[in-house]
Formats: structure tokens, sequence, C-alpha cells
């Protein structure tokens, strides 16, 4: 696919001090106009900025600066409201503020703030917020634990209505939110950090939400993430995914949600690579761009990555951007994303200097994603960079001219990249699949939805006069040569093979179990609020202490080590082991 993704440069205003500390960002629609926002808590002032059309460029276009008696608490929320109007929560005020935006000319971009209160119930213990549907209704959730239903009304009062959750989490502290309309219907997400616990709600546009599922991590459940900080609901055709990025397990899941019940199931769960830039990620965003979803994240390692999210809910990874001394990237606080007619603009919020910096994903050259029937389809691509994604029937997927992702599915499929760099994707059926034309200089296999880490030492080639026989834990792979010539072992090495997410399918052991110790395969082993001793012993495990006084070996094999909050002693052993503490006194052996 080449390189996607541009620095574009950094945003600044003319006072520096609008965008010490900034907590949230959001673009809003007013008029045929753009406004990029952003609320700083450092100095205490919300400021827009308007994308101009045609160069796109940004131009400040002032600010407010927040009343010391709004003192801010741990953050201001930002969310387009009713009107047109910004949306602030999290500022130390009984009322709900939103400000109104002026028309060009007024010398001013805000207009005086306008307040939303409830009869009875102060609305400063609001900490998040989501974008509604538009007839003044959305979700918050409270500092003190807790969500419920918010609808402001055009005569400046808010109404409240409770959602009821379990016990565990009715006091528990929500760290991200997500909300969607598909098919008539409302879906929202809730992410329980401290609880590794997520909550799916359901309802009508204009009606109320109620809770449809909880899912968390955990032998039970099926999926293991440690503290969930941030979510997004997506949609892929008719499918609705919620992406949840976990900064304990450095981790990305993707969940199906039933679109009649709001049920989670997980379908896949990749971590962070050496290569990619979302360890610890704390921030993700999703866009749709030529029929296609995309999915920005961001963590702990100065850097973006960008993936698609296929129409099964996989994700396959794109591109990454690490941060450069004019653009460091260095504690991203908020990111923001925007379509455009090239790509995807990203905007990335940081706590220090320069503050604000935007970013380009350049998408001109995708072109369609096509699905096969069940029964097996004849899928063809054109000039661009198509996505054609096989299901359970025998397909044969021709990718055309562009940089094409062809993925198989089961049943004996036919893949031909045509021109350009191509990846073939293979998962695990039993039937014998054949490439037909790979170019060993610029094609790519891809074995990553395979149970297990990958590692080409358990790759078989054998070579034939046409191409050479491949075997992958058992599934054979008939690898034709674009001239026809025969192939060896020496002609797929690492540069034949797609950057891999790191997709681990652990053998699950209950969190919090105080000793847990591991097997000869990859585990994914979480502790609990206490002190825990965790032990990988062989695979390529992951280990995540969370808080408390942890001891974590990690033994043989490639393994993340996590230690959380607290002292923890921390010892990687055998294998080239990446290693995070939370810069607490502590033990760290690689």
């Amino acid at each position: 696919m080449g390189e996607l993704w541009t620095a574009a440069g950094v945003i600044r205003a003319a006072d520096e001090d609008m965008l010490i500390g900034l907590t949230d960002l959001c673009v809003v629609q007013v008029g045929d106009q753009e406004f990029l926002t952003a609320a700083a808590r450092g100095g205490g002032w919300v400021v827009g900025f308007e994308l101009l059309s045609g160069s796109g460029a940004l131009q400040e276009r002032g600010g407010w600066r927040i009343p010391d008696h709004y003192l801010q608490l741990e953050t201001t929320d930002l969310i387009e409201g009713p009107g047109g109007q910004l949306m602030l929560a999290g500022l130390a005020a009984e009322q709900m503020l939103g400000l109104p935006f002026l028309a060009p000319g007024n010398g001013s971009l805000f207009g005086a703030p306008v307040t939303f209160e409830t009869a009875s119930t102060s609305l400063s213990d609001v900490s998040l917020l989501t974008a509604g549907d538009g007839a003044g209704n959305s979700l918050v959730a409270f500092r003190s634990g807790g969500l419920a239903q918010l609808n402001l009304d055009g005569a400046g009062a808010a109404h409240l209505t409770s959602i009821a959750l379990s016990s565990e989490l009715q006091t528990a502290q929500v760290d991200a939110l997500s909300w969607i309309e598909q098919g008539g219907r409302t879906f929202a997400v809730a992410a329980f950090g401290p609880n590794n616990t997520l909550v799916s709600l359901t309802g009508v546009p204009g009606g109320s939400l109620s809770v449809a599922a909880e899912l968390s991590s955990g032998l039970e459940d099926g999926v293991w993430f440690s503290h969930p900080d941030a979510v997004a609901v997506a949609t892929v055709g008719d499918s609705i995914f919620v992406v949840v990025g976990a900064s304990g397990s450095g981790s990305l899941t993707v969940l199906a949600m039933d679109s009649t019940t709001g049920a989670l199931s997980p379908v896949d769960h990749v971590l962070d690579t050496l290569e990619t830039r979302f360890a610890g990620v704390t921030h993700i965003a999703t866009a749709e761009y030529g029929g296609a979803t995309y999915v920005v994240a961001a963590g702990a390692d100065q850097g973006l990555s960008l993936l698609i999210l296929m129409p099964d809910g996989h994700l396959r990874y794109l591109d990454s951007i690490a941060g450069t001394l004019d653009q460091p990237l260095r504690g991203i606080t908020a990111l923001e994303v925007v379509v455009t007619g090239q790509g995807l603009r990203v905007w990335a919020a940081t706590e220090t200097a320069p503050y604000l910096m935007e970013f380009s994903a350049d998408l001109s050259g995708q072109g369609m994603q096509m699905t096969a029937s069940q029964a097996g389809s004849a899928l063809t691509g054109g000039e661009d960079a198509d996505v054609l994604f096989g299901l359970e029937g025998n397909d044969t997927l021709i990718g055309g001219a562009g940089d094409d992702i062809l993925r198989d599915g089961g049943g004996v499929d036919f893949l031909s990249g045509g021109a350009g760099a191509d990846v073939f994707a293979f998962v695990a059926d039993g039937e014998r699949d054949v490439v037909t034309d790979f170019d060993i200089t610029r094609d790519r296999l891809d074995l990553s939805e395979f149970e297990g880490s990958w590692d080409l030492q358990d790759l078989q080639v054998f070579s034939r006069s046409w191409g050479a026989e491949l075997i992958y834990h058992g599934e054979v792979f008939e690898i034709r040569s674009l001239d026809g010539s025969s192939l060896d072992a020496s002609d797929f090495g690492p540069a034949q093979f797609a950057l891999f997410l790191d997709r681990v399918t652990p053998t699950p052991i209950e969190p919090g179990s105080g000793h847990l110790v591991g097997g000869s395969g990859p585990d994914l082993l979480i502790g609990s609020i206490e002190g825990d001793f965790l032990d990988g012993a062989g695979g390529d495990d992951r280990l995540s202490g969370r808080s408390g006084a942890d001891t974590i070996y990690g033994g043989s094999g490639a393994d993340i080590i996590v230690g959380g909050d607290g002292d923890d002693s921390l010892y990687g052993g055998a294998g080239n082991d990446v290693i995070y503490g939370d810069g607490a006194s502590g033990l760290s052996w690689l």
C-alpha cells in the first residue's frame, strides 16, 4: 500500500496559552462552514479554527475564556450540540454550557454561553458526553460513576434519565463513550476502564436507551483486555462493530454488535508490535471513506497507526507515522478526524509543545471494497487499491491494477493480484488455495489470521516448476510466480510477508487469581488490583499486572510485560521482550 501518512504541520494560536493543556477536540459544522474547536485546561480556553474552503487551511477565529468560577475539573469534553452549538462538559457548573457560533463579521467566533439546567440535579458531575441523535438526546457519564441519558430542549432545560446498571458499575468510572444510529435504531457503548467492562445500550432515535449487554474481560465472556480507555462504534455495510482500545494490554479488540439485541461477541484481538504505534492505546477514531471503514489509533509510543476494518470485523494494518522533533506526539490527549476528498485529515492534541498538530492519510488511491457471496463469487477490482473479501464458497478474486488486498475465506479459492503491490491474505480452512501471479519483488502474503504468533520458521516451502507449494500449520497454498519460474525457500523471507498485527489467541486464565502461570503456548495473564505473581513460561505471552506490587516473569519467548500501577518487579527472561513500567519505583530486567 505504500506510505499513506503525511505530517501536515503544527497548528498555532495567536496566544499560546490557548492551547496549553488540551483535553478535547471537536469539529463542528455550522451552515456551510466547519470549525475545529479545542478545549484547553492550562489557560482555560475554548478556541476555534475555521477550515477554509478550497485551500483547507486552518484560520484561528478566536476563543472563549472559561471564567474562573467554572473551574475545570479533570477534563473538558466537547461535542456538537443541538442547533450547531458547542456543548461543554467537565466544568464546575450547575448547568450544562453551550457556546453558539456567531455569524462572520461579529468580531468573535463564540457568542455568550447558553445554559441548560435540570430542575433538581447539578450537572457539574458530568464528565463525558456523546454526540447525540439530533433531537437533543445524548449519553453522559458521571465523575462519581454511572450513566444517564441527557435531553436538552430548546427552552434551556436539561432532562436526565438514569440508566440502570449492575451494582458493581453504579459507582464505577467510565473512560469512554460512543454512539451511532443505524437502521432506524440507536446503539451506544460505554467502557468502564478500571473494571475491564463494556456495556452496550440500544434504543430508537428520540427514545430511551436501555442496557443490552454487559461484557467483561475474562474467561466467561471470551475476551481479554486490560483497562479499556477508548471505544468507537462503527459500521461496515450493514454490520455493526465496536472497536476497543485498552491501554493496559496495548490492544485493539473488535466486537460484533447484534443489530437486534445489542449483544456483543468478540471477533478480533490484536496487540501492538515494534512496527505499529498503538502501545498503551488511549485514543481511537473511525471514519468511512470510499465505502471502507478506517481506524486511527494512538497511545503511548509517540505515533499514529492507520488500520482498515474488514467486512468480517478483522483489523488489517495499513501504515504508521512516528512523531518527529517538529511534531513529537508526546502525551496524546485527543484525536479528531474528518474525511476529505483525498482521505483523512487528523488532528492530535498533546501534553507538550507544540500542543496541536495535523496529519493526513492519503486514501485517494483506495478503491472498491467487495464481498463475495456465501456460495462463492468471482470478484474483479478496478484501477485503484481494492479490497476483495471471500467468504465460505469457492471464490475467484482478481485485483486489477492497484495495490489490492485479496482475502480468501473458506473454500478453494483462486487469487490474482494483477498489476500493483498486492497482499494475499489467507485463513485456515483446510482447503488448497492458489495465487496465480505472485510477484516476489512487491507482492506480499499475509497469514496473520492464523492462531498463534507468526513465525517464519513454521513455514515449509517446496519448490515447483511453476512457483512453490507452501505449507503453514497444515494449510497448503499454491504460490504460482508471475513469470512462471520456479521459486524456493530463499524467495520467501520477511520481505515477502505483510507486516502482521500481533494477533494472539491466548489460553485464558481468570484475571485476578493472584498466582498465574501460563503454558507452553501464547498466554495472556491479567492480574488483579492486589499484588500478583505472573509467570508466562513458554510462548510469546502478554502479561499485565494492573495495580499492586506485582512480580512478573516473561519466561521464554517474545513477551510483552505491562507492570501497571505499583512497585513492580518485571523480568523479561529469554527472547526479545518489551517491558512497560509506570514510572514508579521497582525493578525491570530484560
